[in-house]
């Protein structure tokens, strides 16, 4: 017996395209739109742990 994992999407490669394509719209990991929120990431990057 096979076994499939719908979770999986190399079983389905139609369905691993919609996903990439819903996941890049919905993402907003960019910064090139955002100007004040690539300044804040920069702020906190530069703060050290120990502080």
């Amino acid at each position: 017996m096979k076994h499939t994992n719908p979770g999986n999407f190399a079983n389905n490669p139609s369905r691993a395209k919609l996903a990439g394509q819903k996941g890049g719209a919905m993402s907003t990991g960019n910064f090139k739109y955002n100007r004040k929120r690539a300044v804040e990431a920069g702020r906190k990057g530069g703060l050290s742990k120990d502080s």
